[in-house]
C-alpha cells in the first residue's frame, strides 16, 4: 500500500509583528478544541494501535498521519505563542478531552470518520484563512491544509482497498 501522509515541502515560516489575541482565538479550537490537532493525534494513534495485529499495513499508515498531525500541532502550538497566546490543550472556552477520540475499533466506521474529520478540518482552516489578518498564518494553514487534502486521498484510497477486499 502507498501511504502519502504529507506534501513534498517545508512549511513556511511565520512572521509576527505583533501580538494578536484575535489570532490566537481563531487558532486555539483548531490546536486542543474538540475537533483540534490534539484529537487527530490521539486518535490516529489509538486507531494504529488497535488495528495492528489485523490490518497492519493502515496501522502503519495512519501513525504516519497521526506523526504528520503531530507536526500540525506543534506548528500551531508555535503560531499561538508567537501571537502571545499559550497553547493550552483545549479551546478557548474548555480543556480538551480523551472523549473527544473516535474509539471505533471497526475499520471501516474508523476510515470513514477519519474522511469525514479531515474535510471538517480543511472546513475550519479555510474559515481561519479567510478570518485572519497575517499573511504567514494564512500560507501556514494553507500549508496544512496541503497535508489534510494528502490525507484524505490517502484514506480514500484504504477505503476502497477495503470495499474491493
Amino acid at each position: 500500500m502507498d501511504c502519502k501522509f504529507k506534501a513534498d515541502f517545508d512549511y513556511p515560516e511565520l512572521s509576527i509583528n505583533k501580538i494578536d489575541k484575535r489570532e490566537v482565538a481563531l487558532l486555539m479550537p483548531a490546536y486542543g478544541g474538540k475537533k483540534s490537532k490534539t484529537t487527530a493525534v490521539m486518535g490516529y494513534a489509538f486507531q494504529s494501535y488497535v488495528l495492528k495485529t489485523n490490518y497492519p499495513e493502515i496501522s502503519s499508515c495512519l501513525k504516519r498521519i497521526a506523526i504528520t498531525e503531530m507536526k500540525h500541532h506543534e506548528l500551531l502550538a508555535g503560531a499561538i505563542i508567537a501571537f502571545g497566546g499559550i497553547p493550552y490543550i483545549g479551546g478557548n472556552n474548555y480543556f480538551w478531552q480523551g472523549g473527544f477520540v473516535n474509539y471505533s475499533t471497526d475499520v471501516k466506521t474508523i476510515i470513514n470518520r477519519d474522511i469525514t474529520s479531515e474535510k471538517e478540518a480543511i472546513a475550519y482552516y479555510k474559515e481561519i484563512i479567510r478570518l485572519s489578518e497575517n499573511e504567514s498564518l494564512k500560507k501556514l494553514i494553507g500549508s496544512i491544509i496541503l497535508d489534510e487534502a494528502i490525507h484524505i486521498e490517502t484514506l480514500n484510497a484504504i477505503k476502497n482497498q477495503l470495499l474491493n477486499a
